[in-house]
């Protein structure tokens, strides 16, 4: 195969993707006429090179023309697509100077269809057959130059001297690395293209047309910068990652700080709550070694004994589990649980403190069969947030007042939670932020109990809301999906 074609068929397939990745970044991003710019001047070139190669092979004197007529219609959007690629790329001020070079080009390509030979030649007097040292042949044309050749030759210095002006705004506003990629691989472009060109038509060069191997000097300067920004994209993608990681891991280990806190409130009703079971247990042993010490021990009332034993241990146990899911570093898991079991064992967790308070506590948890699917230990502590605020409120109201009540409700496919209190409710100008981060009208409190349970609701696919009633006191409402068998 001829070399000639397989070199300016590479030249062309390497802007043809240029130019078509260009295309694609402009599909997914329209408002980046810069990448459309880019895509049309390297389709263009790619036009251009298969142009070439039909002139070297040209051997009609009518063809040949009609061909350099094609030429410049490539050239043409080569060049108007380029100059207003240089305005957006380098962010040159000077509006009239690529509007000029258009009009100028507009100009070249009305005039090389109104003549047979193009705007190169008035006429065509012959082709003449050369031959490289290695036996490739190619076509050169022999003729008359027509004299409104200078208009794009004129439009080509303007085009040299716009870009030049532009990378010097460029490298001038800090803009270095584009100013010597984009604005050095385009004057190189002018300076092989523009130069050669007229050389060829003036019959001072014998050697094919090289416009579209010039404009590779720009095809590297792109896929430069495309390699850069890939490059980029991935380290800014992996530092997001990493800081997403960071922030995810100091918000779970806020949420076991609140939950810390929380509890840290609570530790003198749990100790209560604990020591019951531990007295009873040692209160049934020291019962059973009086029993075992009798000449004829009874039995049964061992084992009802060891029973009781078995029970209260069960009891405390269960409850120091519960204080350790709610305390240890975990991943969120999603699971499968009846809501109602969850709200009595956090209930459970509180029972000494609303003991101490003389609260009462009014539990209405529907249908047990209600289950969800979500983060077990993240709704634990939602449950336990709103609770130990509802007591919180409740400390100071009149004894009679002194009533909570949790009621599960079923709506449209999801369960919904409500927490009711008979306090003061919130105060007016307190409602609207309850759920904003460290917002807070409680002296000693962090304010991010409610943005917590906000954020891990929601993170359920759930809702949370707090108003006040109109018979006094708060109602704080979460609302969950209920798993799909039940919805």
């Amino acid at each position: 195969m001829n070399l000639f074609v397989i070199a300016w068929s590479m030249c062309a397939g390497a802007c043809a993707v240029i130019g078509l990745t260009q295309f694609v970044l402009w599909l997914r991003e329209p408002d980046r006429g810069v990448y459309l710019l880019s895509a049309t001047m390297s389709l263009a070139a790619a036009a251009t090179a298969l142009v070439e190669i039909a002139l070297m092979k040209s051997n009609e004197i009518a063809r040949y023309g009609r061909l350099l007529q094609w030429e410049n219609a490539t050239v043409f959007a080569l060049i108007v697509s380029l100059v207003w690629f240089v305005h957006l790329r380098l962010g040159s001020r000077r509006r009239w100077l690529p509007a000029l070079i258009t009009l100028l080009w507009c100009t070249t390509l009305v005039i090389s269809f109104f003549f047979p030979s193009s705007i190169v030649f008035s006429e065509i007097v012959r082709l003449d057959a050369h031959a490289t040292a290695w036996g490739e042949s190619y076509t050169t044309a022999v003729g008359t130059l027509n004299p409104w050749v200078l208009v794009p030759n004129i439009a080509s210095l303007l085009m040299l001297a716009y870009v030049a002006d532009a990378s010097v705004q460029a490298w001038r506003a800090g803009k270095r690395l584009r100013a010597l990629l984009v604005g050095g691989s385009i004057i190189v472009f002018m300076l092989l293209g523009g130069i050669q060109a007229p050389l060829i038509d003036a019959g001072l060069l014998r050697i094919p047309y090289m416009i579209s191997f010039a404009f590779l000097a720009i095809v590297f300067a792109l896929a430069y910068e495309l390699t850069d920004s890939t490059r980029r994209a991935s380290i800014l993608e992996r530092q997001r990652a990493e800081a997403l990681a960071d922030a995810r891991e100091a918000h779970e280990g806020f949420e076991r700080l609140a939950r810390a806190s929380l509890l840290g409130e609570l530790v003198t009703g749990i100790a209560h709550e604990l020591n019951q079971p531990l007295a009873a247990i040692l209160a049934n042993a020291q019962a059973a070694k009086r029993l075992l010490a009798a000449p004829a021990p009874d039995f049964d009332e061992l084992r009802a004994i060891v029973d009781d034993v078995v029970r209260d241990d069960k009891r405390a146990g269960e409850m120091i589990h519960r204080l350790r899911e709610l305390l240890q570093k975990r991943a969120s898991q999603r699971e499968r649980f009846p809501l109602a079991a969850l709200v009595r064992e956090t209930a459970d967790l509180l029972h000494a403190e609303l003991r101490a308070h003389d609260i009462r506590l009014s539990l209405e948890l529907g249908d047990p069969a209600w289950t969800v699917d979500a983060d077990r230990v993240g709704l634990q502590q939602v449950v336990l947030n709103l609770l130990s605020n509802a007591i919180r409120a409740l400390r100071e109201a009149p004894e009679a007042d002194r009533q909570l009540k949790l009621r599960l409700e079923r709506r449209n496919g999801a369960v919904r939670l409500i927490v009711i209190d008979g306090g003061p409710g919130i105060a007016p100008e307190v409602l609207p932020h309850v759920f904003d981060p460290f917002y807070t009208s409680n002296m000693g409190s962090l304010g991010m109990g409610l943005a917590i349970c906000k954020r891990i609701v929601e993170a359920q696919g759930g809702t949370i809301e707090a108003h006040n009633r109109a018979d006094g006191g708060a109602e704080l409402g979460v609302t969950l999906p209920m798993a799909k068998r039940n919805a």
